[in-house]
């Protein structure tokens, strides 16, 4: 049995039915791949492609020379189409996968892109490869942003920036600025944060993610200005903004919301605006939407800052040992970002047990001293 295909496949949440569509066979052959048939060379190659993998790391073994041709290479140029694909399943792979893994799968498609356009003479595809481009270096700036390369993450915001503006991608841009409000927050500059979101609720177009995104943002930020008003008559338009969104994309996607990620923005408002019943109502919902990896909506990294913002409304609540609980369940090691230790950091100045602060000042201690080690 090629049990490492199977639980590659499973891994990346594909079904059987997905995966053949996507490689071009039937499921019957993809079957027979899992019961331990070896496939033919243009199907393994596919394969790798789809799911990120060398041939010994989907149970199929092979000579030296064949795996040089079959690892994802920047000079092993894929069909332009692939391409298009593979940077949607790139998006779509953020919640699951290390930083570093997915920053080096980014780079990867970029040179390829890079190389695909110096042959490319074509507008149409020339702007497919633009787009796409602009798209991995947003993503690549998040994933930056959470490695804590700050520096990069601003230049890869800039060229997503640039090439939004050339393509007269209003949707793209509006990203890099709510993205750009994002990191602004993390750094705990808020007024920039502000003014970012601001941008990107006023360039971003009617129906789409990005004002969805922008303006929740914005709400979630003015909750840490301690401006309720105006957080909640955010968070209400984003709400109907994502009402008014007529694309439907997979709930993985990082540039795609739902309402389990309109209730995190929520909760991150509210816990700051010290609102502690109402905090909870949102982050339970968020820990009960996004909690289960056997799902396409899997975002460890969301549940564990949702599970600190409710240990904060715990604090305030007075129930400290719950608090500690459920902080102790966010701080994992492998989902622990510069968010979930500012966060971590914000529950520590509300708890007044000293025993438990230090316990967990410890915890996050270890769990920062490993990420760097």
């Amino acid at each position: 049995m090629s049990t490492k295909l199977r639980d590659v496949r499973k891994r990346y949440l594909y079904s059987q039915e997905e995966l053949a569509d996507r490689v071009g066979v039937s499921v019957i052959t993809v079957r027979r791949w899992e019961a331990g048939q070896r496939p033919q060379p243009l199907h393994l190659r596919k394969l790798t492609e789809i799911l990120e993998a060398t041939p010994s790391e989907l149970g199929f073994e092979s000579g030296a020379a064949e795996l040089s041709r079959l690892e994802i290479d920047p000079e092993d140029l894929p069909d332009p189409d692939e391409l298009v694909a593979a940077v949607s399943r790139l998006k779509r792979f953020y919640s699951t996968t290390p930083p570093d893994e997915l920053r080096r799968r980014i780079d990867v498609r970029l040179r390829q892109i890079r190389t695909l356009l110096q042959g490319e003479t074509r507008p149409v595809r020339r702007r497919e490869f633009f787009e796409a481009a602009g798209w991995l270096a947003l993503l690549r700036a998040t994933v930056q942003a959470d490695a804590s390369q700050f520096e990069d993450a601003q230049n890869s915001l800039h060229v997503a920036r640039d090439l939004a503006r050339r393509l007269g991608h209003s949707d793209l841009e509006g990203w890099t600025y709510e993205t750009a409000a994002w990191m602004a927050a993390t750094d705990r500059r808020q007024r920039d944060a502000y003014d970012l979101a601001d941008r990107g609720v006023q360039l971003a177009p009617l129906g789409g993610y990005a004002l969805v995104a922008a303006t929740l943002q914005r709400g979630r930020i003015s909750g840490a200005l301690g401006e309720e008003q105006a957080a909640i008559r955010d968070l209400l338009a984003g709400e109907r903004a994502l009402a008014a969104v007529r694309e439907v994309g997979s709930p993985d996607d990082h540039y795609v919301l739902d309402p389990a990620k309109a209730a995190f923005f929520a909760s991150g408002a509210l816990v700051q605006l010290r609102r502690p019943s109402e905090t909870i109502e949102h982050a339970a919902e968020v820990v009960r939407a996004n909690d289960d990896p056997r799902t396409h909506n899997y975002w460890p990294m969301r549940v564990a800052n949702a599970r600190l913002e409710w240990a904060m409304a715990l604090t305030d609540l007075r129930d400290e040992d719950a608090a500690f609980e459920m902080a102790t369940q966010a701080l994992d090691l492998q989902w622990t970002r510069p968010d979930t230790e500012r966060r971590t950091r914000m529950l520590l100045a509300r708890m007044r047990d000293p025993r438990l602060r230090a316990e967990l000042e410890g915890r996050l201690a270890e769990v920062l001293a490993a990420a760097t080690s």
